[in-house]
């Protein structure tokens, strides 16, 4: 191998470029809407793909030239299959996703996929056919924020999902359209699915292993100071439902056109399963870096006196990010001024938040606003729901989260997307109890009614089985010294793996899987435009990565 080589090997220059060319569609750079967007089933999302597939066919020209046998296939959801075969048909499986939330970042999903086709990259050049197949997936729509159901592409490859719940799911992008229409749209029928559901594209019967790389959605790797990091605590599972307060009879006064002020509180989106609740303990410091943009808007409004509220909404919310900015209107008594605004909110905030607020004149039109005393359940519920959870994750050392990351108002009723986290069930069976009792004593405190409505999606954790983290800690010691530990942690976001751990087997047992972690910088903030993993600590994954697939496949 020449030197040059070497150093591609060593460095991973390859996967940079790889990551770069998927990236950059859907990315942009106006200060005012920076950030990705490529969300399921819209047109950025099926330019990702074909970038996926271009990099395949590339990767397949070079396979032929070394004599290898290399296949591109996708399946009628779109998801992507770049498959390096062996001697075996035995599968070692590397993937992750292409969609991005709204204004997301250049690394989550896509750093999995573009480190996988780098070791795909490695393995053709090495020009030895492996003992078993190789193979590099790339899942679309992972993220819930534009249908409420994650890892939907992973779910129908593996058959983990039914017909009857692909039939609830509506996507927000499209005004709230039936999924079932968009895919008939794209081309796909009602036949195609289920036969893709009965007879799924992953079998859990031809896998020997499935292992995903991602970028750390929490700080645990940069508190530790470690590049990189092995998940052993298993997947997270998740909870979607939506909390409806008040109901149509609880319209609220109807006014003649008024002055109103339109107030922006802005924090910093996240992860609402990677980043931990206040006072968490992680690495044994106490965590307070939460910046919920809605959870300072809904203390403000709970002592509020008179609240006129017109309008409430949170830009790109979604059950999986924690609310960045959050913006509310409000129809002023005579007594609210600016200032007196401007101050209580500001009392409200945690550092690193700012607030700006200007009038707004509405003076030719009525004003409907939201009844009092909705508003005031809906935050009172909002705010309780953050103390619960808090106090749960600290209580049972961070194996639960919760958030509030959409609020919508709709025939008198506020609507909050409420996403539950957990990584054992017993504890996210304490968290459900809690959080149930929490908004039925507060409906009933403020006279109103407030309905948790039957899940949208619901997860449990996902165990790993197998072997594969001591596969990684073995190969861990052998390549940073036999005395060192590397960092063992669980992931509370959950992941396409966790779909293809559950495919189906004969046996009855989970595919054998694994997760690598690498350090997510600037507090390991996810779903987010500053999202930031180091060159270095890439090439330290890809690398590990690397190793792991070798020692498995080969």
């Amino acid at each position: 191998m020449s030197e040059q080589c070497e150093m591609d090997f060593v460095q991973g220059q390859k996967v940079h470029e790889y990551l770069d060319r998927i990236a950059d569609i859907g990315w942009t750079g106006d200060a005012a809407n920076q950030g990705r967007d490529c969300v399921a089933f819209t047109n950025n999302e099926d330019a990702t793909a074909e970038e996926v597939m271009i990099i395949g066919a590339s990767l397949q020209e070079e396979a032929i030239q070394k004599g290898l046998d290399f296949a591109i296939a996708e399946d009628p959801f779109g998801n992507i299959y770049l498959t390096l075969k062996g001697e075996s048909d035995k599968t070692v499986m590397m993937c992750s996703h292409i969609d991005s939330v709204y204004r997301g970042g250049r690394y989550d999903g896509l750093m999995g996929v573009a480190s996988g086709l780098e070791v795909l990259r490695r393995t053709i050049f090495e020009g030895t056919k492996p003992k078993k197949t190789i193979q590099v997936v790339a899942f679309r729509a992972e993220e819930s924020s534009a249908t409420g159901k994650a890892c939907l592409g992973s779910s129908l490859a593996t058959g983990n999902i039914s017909m009857e719940e692909i039939d609830k799911i509506k996507h927000k992008s499209y005004g709230n359209k039936p999924l079932i229409e968009i895919l008939l749209e794209r081309g796909l029928s009602r036949e195609n699915i289920q036969q893709l559901l009965e007879n799924p594209y992953i079998k859990g019967d031809m896998l020997e292993a499935v292992i995903e790389l991602h970028a750390e959605q929490s700080m645990v790797l940069e508190e530790t100071d470690q590049p990189i990091g092995i998940v052993v605590h298993g997947i997270g599972g998740a909870r979607r439902s939506n909390i409806i307060v008040g109901s149509s009879e609880d319209n609220g006064e109807i006014l003649p056109g008024k002055r109103i002020y339109r107030i922006t509180v802005r924090g910093k989106a996240d992860h609402s399963g990677g980043t931990p609740m206040e006072g968490e303990i992680i690495a044994g410091k106490e965590m307070k870096v939460r910046r919920d943009a809605l959870i300072a808007i809904a203390r403000f409004l709970k002592k509020l006196p008179k609240k006129n509220l017109v309008n409430i909404s949170i830009p790109g919310g979604g059950y999986n990010s924690v609310p960045g900015e959050c913006i509310i209107e409000i129809v002023p008594d005579e007594s609210l001024s600016l200032e007196s605004i401007l101050g209580g909110i500001t009392d409200c905030l945690a550092p690193d938040m700012d607030v700006d607020a200007k009038l707004i004149s509405k003076e030719e039109h009525d004003i409907l606003t939201i009844n009092e005393r909705t508003v005031t359940a809906a935050m009172s519920i909002v705010c309780a729901i953050e103390k619960d959870a808090s106090e749960v994750a600290k209580q049972h050392e961070g194996l639960a989260r919760a958030t509030i990351g959409d609020v919508k108002s709709e025939e008198g009723s506020l609507i909050l997307s409420l996403d539950q986290r957990v990584l054992e069930e017993t504890v996210g069976e304490i968290l459900r109890n809690r959080i149930r009792d929490t908004v039925s004593q507060v409906a009933h405190t403020h006279e109103t009614s407030a309905i948790e409505e039957p899940p949208i999606s619901q997860t449990s954790p996902t165990k790993f089985e197998g072997g594969i983290p001591t596969i990684m800690t073995s190969i861990f010691k052998r390549i940073f010294g036999e005395d060192k530990e590397p960092i063992k942690i669980g992931s509370m976001p959950g992941h396409d793996t966790a779909m293809v751990i559950k495919a189906h087997r004969s046996d009855g047992h989970y595919v054998p899987g694994g997760m690598i972690f690498v350090r997510g910088r600037r507090g390991g903030i996810s779903h987010n435009p500053a999202e930031h993993c180091d060159k270095e600590d890439i090439n330290v994954g890809v690398n590990f990565l690397h190793e792991v697939v070798k020692e498995i496949a080969y």
